[in-house]
C-alpha cells in the first residue's frame, strides 16, 4: 500500500518526513503531462532515500500511486551535497565520498534534468502498464502451475503408492522445476517491461531520448 510504501521509503530530517521541493514538485507535474496521464490526482510524489526513482500502487485503484523521487534528485550543487549524506556500503565498507572512487560514484549519480525526467517518467509508464500487478501474479500461475502439475504426474505414474523415499526426490524436483520456472518467466516479464517502458519513454520526446542514453550511461 501506498502507506507501507511511505514508511520504507520516504526521506525523513530531524524526526520529519521531507517534502519535495517546489522545483521538484513542477517537474513531477510536467513530467505528469507529458506522459499524458488520465487522471494525475491518482499519481503522488514523495522524496525517498534512494539512489533511483521508485513506485508503488497502481493509478487505476481507489488510493492510486505513488513515485518516489530520490532527494538528491535537483540542481547538481544541492544534489552533490545529498548524496554526500547518505551511507552507502560496497562490500562491508562505507563509502569515501571524498575519494576518487566516491568522487566516481558521486558524479555517476548526478543526473543532468533531462536523465532525471527519464528516471521518473519510465516510473510512470510502468504505473500505466500495470507492472507492479503483473509481476506479481508470476509467483501464484506458477505455484499452482508447479501444484497441479506435479499432482496430475504423481497421478498418473502411480507416485502415490511408491516408496517413500522416491516420492520426496519427486517432490523436490517438483519445487527446484517450478522455482526455475519462476525465475525464468519473472526475468522474461521484467526484461519485456524494461524494454517496452524505455522505448515508450523515449519516443515522448527527443529530450526524453537523450535523457535515456544519460541514464543507462
Amino acid at each position: 500500500s501506498k502507506e507501507l510504501f511511505k514508511s520504507i521509503y520516504q526521506a525523513w530530517e530531524h524526526g520529519k518526513p521531507l517534502g519535495l521541493s517546489e522545483d521538484l514538485q513542477n517537474l513531477f507535474y510536467n513530467i505528469l503531462h507529458d506522459v499524458k496521464v488520465k487522471s494525475a490526482d491518482r499519481y503522488d510524489a514523495i522524496k525517498t532515500c534512494t539512489l533511483h526513482p521508485i513506485s508503488a500502487g497502481l493509478p487505476w485503484r481507489a488510493k492510486g500511486c505513488v513515485v518516489g523521487i530520490p532527494y538528491h534528485f535537483s540542481n547538481r550543487s544541492s544534489g552533490e551535497q545529498q548524496i554526500a549524506k547518505i551511507d552507502v556500503q560496497l562490500r562491508g565498507k562505507k563509502v569515501n565520498w571524498t575519494s576518487p572512487e566516491g568522487l566516481a560514484l558521486k558524479d555517476a549519480l548526478i543526473l543532468s534534468p533531462e536523465a532525471q525526467k527519464f528516471a521518473i517518467a519510465r516510473e510512470i509508464i510502468d504505473l500505466q502498464q500495470n507492472r507492479p500487478l503483473i509481476c506479481a501474479t508470476v509467483g501464484p500461475i506458477c505455484l499452482a502451475g508447479s501444484y497441479i502439475s506435479g499432482v496430475t504426474v504423481k497421478q498418473a505414474l502411480g507416485l502415490y503408492y511408491a516408496p517413500v523415499l522416491l516420492r520426496s526426490i519427486y517432490n523436490v524436483a517438483v519445487v527446484a522445476l517450478g522455482l526455475i520456472g519462476y525465475c525464468l518467466l519473472y526475468d522474461t516479464i521484467s526484461q519485456a517491461f524494461d524494454y517496452r517502458t524505455d522505448r515508450k519513454t523515449a519516443s515522448i520526446s527527443p529530450s526524453f531520448a537523450r535523457g535515456g542514453v544519460e541514464f543507462y550511461n
